[in-house]
């Protein structure tokens, strides 16, 4: 199926980034697409590419990135729906590749692996902790999916789009409602998304928003958690936070395909204080 697919960038004051993801996305090699641009208030001028399958709106006033996505989400006439952060981008078949998955398959959504890149450090890293079938348990304790997903238009819709009352990990809590209404979601191994973690850079959310956010989420689905998912969230939030957890409790509560990841976090951050 040749299915029009909605694609979905919010962005603020990141023109050269935006143009980036803009270009990732009408070079794919799935054409079928509309891109939709929701800028929030930027001080900066986008010069954008001439492309008739690129939609632009521009908020008059900040209004923050979830109210941009549910904007988008109402505009958008595809049937199916792909977010894409505008500092990140797509490898050049990414959409081909999801919407075959989506569509041979009947999974809630479809995500794939990406690659983080850090142009001030001039490196880039894989990410390993890849969970193919991702079920409610899974996404309880972590957000396996990573950042950009692909999913029916109509499901996002059913599910009233965003949580307007977060102000980060919006995606996360997203993620979490689709699989409890819609059943488990697949990742794909196959590398199709760049993640920038350009350390210079002004993100959309400072650590303060990162911290509320993740703890909101936490409080939201806290009466559907088991004991493990709950402290592994409390252990997460303490080691976000700057605290120290004991290595008995890291590897009590971590999930198996997180616990490399954990164990290194709990060396460095012993590190800092030598």
């Amino acid at each position: 199926m040749n299915n029009l697919v909605s694609v979905l960038i919010v962005t603020y004051n990141r023109p050269k980034l935006l143009i980036r993801a803009i270009n990732s996305v009408l070079s794919q090699t799935y054409e079928n697409i509309e891109l939709i641009i929701v800028d929030d208030a930027s001080h900066t001028k986008n010069k954008l590419p001439n492309d008739n399958r690129l939609k632009y709106f521009k908020n008059k006033i900040n209004k923050g990135a979830q109210f941009c996505r549910n904007k988008g989400l109402e505009i958008a006439k595809g049937e199916l729906f792909l977010n894409l952060d505008d500092d990140d981008f797509f490898h050049y078949n990414r959409i081909e590749i999801l919407v075959n998955y989506f569509n041979k398959n009947n999974y809630s959504f479809i995500c794939s692996n990406y690659i983080y890149f850090n142009k001030t450090l001039n490196s880039s890293s894989i990410n390993k902790y890849c969970k193919k079938i991702i079920t409610i348990d899974d996404i309880l304790f972590e957000n396996f999916a990573g950042p950009s997903i692909i999913t029916k238009t109509m499901y996002l819709r059913e599910l009233g789009g965003w949580d307007l009352n977060l102000n980060s990990a919006q995606d996360h809590d997203m993620w979490i409602r689709l699989i409890l209404e819609k059943g488990p979601a697949y990742r794909i191994s196959e590398f199709l998304l760049t993640v920038d973690q350009n350390l210079n850079r002004f993100r959309l959310s400072n650590n303060q928003k990162v911290l509320m956010g993740y703890y909101l989420v936490y409080l939201k689905y806290k009466n559907i958690m088991n004991i493990s998912q709950k402290k592994y969230r409390l252990l997460k939030f303490r080691r976000l936070k700057g605290k120290r957890n004991s290595i008995v409790s890291i590897l009590k509560y971590t999930p198996r395909n997180l616990i490399i990841y954990e164990l290194k976090n709990f060396f460095k951050f012993l590190n800092t204080l030598n």
